[in-house]
């Protein structure tokens, strides 16, 4: 035997030995070869809030010249692991103390029309794993999968067509035969709230109470996906519908939110419905965080509620999700630090944001690709110039390439500096760009003062004029 392997095989007894000690975390290794990725990384994470997708960093996966990888990470528990790559997002699912071969599929880079497009969906791939074998998870998740998936789809489609399925309890019986002399805890939790997805569809048209009653709280966990997909579709809009069927009225004008929230939960755990006041408190969060998409209640006493719902939580984990799901609705708002970014010049000199305090700031999030921001250029030169005292314009470019950039621009000379965002995505996450162009003002301290701002030609010059009179 290699001693290579001699050596992984007694890496993999010993960290085995860790995970049966409580509350201690265990390796998780992945190995493997991917030319395709020769000389290039691959950052991993997973995402322990099902409201709103955060991503925590487990490790960066480096492949060296021949694509060769070895990547190490802790977990305590089971998680999904996933890695972006472009238009493709690829997963496997992570046990601590395992070993992994795995096996990447082809690059998959984003072209200029999708980075642009809003409504671009990735492609999900369950990684290979070439060390498998039959009831391993992976395994038995792709495996289930086949048959589910498609299954799935066509009963979602005979909502609108009439379409002959095999009866539902039929199917149940067969995926719990196929599957019925597993004993893989994670897996069976998974098979469940697979299966209780169709359940949902088959009594979509019954009230939200009993399709409340019939979801598996207790058996609920955050490292799931099939669990946190089935909630995020039972308590879509939860506290809407508390209100609209006189569940439990929220009161959104004279008490204080903390007693708002206290009463709320007691109203929920009246109810019956379920035992565990985390669970009942993630719902509720849930709930609360879908209003801001919406205009049915007061966006100020969404956020007053909020803070309730944190400061009278019970569970720490909770608190903390509640308080990255208040952060993402309310980061942008007027007076919030704007984000900040380092990104290069059209001369490959890095500029910052904190590079222009002391001046308000018109950042624009421009494509040369787009004909909307090229008839704003003349505009904002225009802006530019009347106001450069007081004012300066940064344009965030978003191309193909930084050459792509400069031969859009054609030696052009604009009296601002263009900054290429050079696939740094999170930039566009943090400011929550969805199309071209999108603007804000940022006061000389750095807050955000118009968030977003009008653009060139819906009067921004006039606002800004306002802005400049004495007494502003």
């Amino acid at each position: 035997m290699p001693d290579v392997t001699r050596i992984r095989m007694l890496a993999f007894i010993l960290t085995g030995m860790l995970i049966l000690l409580p509350g201690h975390a265990a390796r998780v290794t992945l190995f493997g070869s991917a030319p395709q990725f020769a000389g290039d990384s691959l950052v991993f994470y997973i995402q322990p809030n099902p409201i709103i997708k955060t991503r925590d960093t487990l490790g960066v996966c480096y492949f060296d010249g021949s694509g060769g990888f070895e990547m190490v990470f802790e977990l305590k528990d089971t998680w999904p692991v996933y890695a972006e790559d472009g238009g493709t997002i690829m997963y496997l699912f992570a046990e601590p103390g395992k070993e992994y071969q795995v096996v990447f599929p082809p690059r998959n880079p984003l072209s200029i029309s999708q980075i642009l497009d809003p409504y671009f969906q990735h492609r999900f791939i369950h990684l290979g794993i070439k060390n498998t074998y039959t009831n391993e998870l992976n395994a038995l998740v792709q495996k289930f999968d086949l048959a589910f998936d498609p299954y799935f789809n066509m009963y979602a489609r005979q909502v609108y067509a009439n379409i002959r399925l095999e009866d539902v309890n039929e199917f149940m019986d067969r995926m719990d035969r196929l599957f019925d002399s597993i004993d893989h805890p994670y897996f069976k939790a998974y098979m469940r709230f697979r299966l209780e997805l169709i359940r949902y569809l088959q009594f979509s048209g019954e009230s939200k109470t009993n399709t409340f009653k019939r979801f598996p709280s207790a058996s609920m966990t955050l490292n799931n996906p099939a669990a946190t997909e089935l909630f995020g579709q039972v308590f879509d809009r939860f506290v809407y519908h508390l209100e609209e069927t006189g569940l439990c009225r929220i009161d959104m004008g004279g008490l204080p939110a903390d007693s708002v929230v206290i009463k709320l939960r007691s109203c929920v755990l009246e109810k019956g419905w379920f035992s565990d006041t985390a669970f009942i408190e993630l719902a509720l969060f849930k709930g609360l965080f879908d209003e801001f998409a919406y205009s049915q209640f007061d966006r100020h006493r969404l956020s007053g509620l909020m803070q309730a719902m944190i400061h009278n939580a019970h569970d720490p984990e909770i608190q903390s999700m509640a308080r990255e799901c208040l952060d993402e609705v309310t980061r942008l708002e007027a007076g919030k630090p704007a984000p900040g970014f380092c990104l290069e010049n059209m001369e490959g000199k890095p500029r910052e944001l904190t590079d222009y305090k002391g001046k308000y700031v018109y950042l624009a999030f421009v494509s040369t690709q787009s004909y909307a921001c090229l008839m704003h250029f003349p505009l904002l030169a225009e802006i530019k110039n009347t106001y450069q005292d007081q004012l300066e314009v940064v344009a965030i470019a978003v191309e193909e390439s930084a050459r792509a950039l400069a031969e859009a621009l054609d030696g052009r000379a604009y009296p601002w500096e263009f900054l290429y965002f050079d696939e740094r995505f999170l930039i566009l996450e943090h400011y929550k760009v969805r199309a071209y162009p999108t603007y804000f003002l940022i006061d000389p301290e750095g807050r955000l003062l118009w968030s977003p701002a009008d653009s060139p030609a819906e009067g921004f010059e006039e606002q800004f004029q306002d802005l400049m009179q004495p007494g502003n």
